[in-house]
């Protein structure tokens, strides 16, 4: 929950600030304490899958069934195809069943901008296999009024690794002014 307002900040950040004003400490130290909702919202909406969330569950399965069927016996190794949609890393078939979105799958952000001239707080860490440094140094580039930070020894999610990288988001929602771009570098994320 915390990135999702994170992320969400530049979009609406009237209501997120709202949702922010009880905030008054850091919470436990795994604040997102893992979470299937968080995955599931995160999962099936921005990254690509086997089927189309606008059709119907049972489209989404047959064309799930279908392009799993196409698959070469050997795609996955030693894992058989079945063995591989059903391992708990994997999850390909999560998003089967997840609702139809409320919005168009045709709404997408303006890439070629122009993108809002509002405050963008970015994270990165410097171990994220994900997403390089370089690839998000590019998309800082698209936003006029940000701040990117890189979190050392972090992983792709920052914020649960890196007490600073929670603190400086935290604030920033209390109060969109962006940091320094070197708040976090002399923290870096515990081992």
């Amino acid at each position: 929950m915390w990135p999702t307002r994170a992320c969400l900040l530049y979009a609406s950040g009237g209501p997120l600030l709202a949702l922010t004003e009880a905030i008054t400490a850091l919470p436990p130290p795994n604040p997102l304490g893992g979470g299937r909702g968080l995955i599931a919202v995160v999962s099936c909406n921005e990254y690509s899958a086997a089927f189309d969330l606008d059709h119907k569950i049972a489209k989404r399965t047959a064309d799930f069934q279908r392009r799993l069927a196409h698959l070469p016996d050997d795609a996955f190794g030693w894992f058989s195809k079945q063995g591989w949609v059903d391992s708990a890393w994997e999850q390909v078939d999560f998003c089967l069943e997840y609702p139809k979105p409320l919005f168009s799958s045709k709404l997408v952000p303006p890439y070629d901008g122009p993108f809002p001239d509002v405050p963008v707080l970015m994270f990165n860490g410097d171990i994220d296999l994900q997403t390089p440094l370089e690839s998000a140094e590019r998309a800082k580039q698209n936003w006029p009024n940000s701040v990117f930070l890189t979190i050392t020894d972090a992983p792709h999610v920052t914020i649960p690794n890196s007490e600073c990288a929670l603190g400086t988001a935290l604030s920033f929602l209390q109060n969109p002014v962006l940091p320094d771009e070197h708040a976090c570098d002399s923290q870096p994320a515990p081992n």
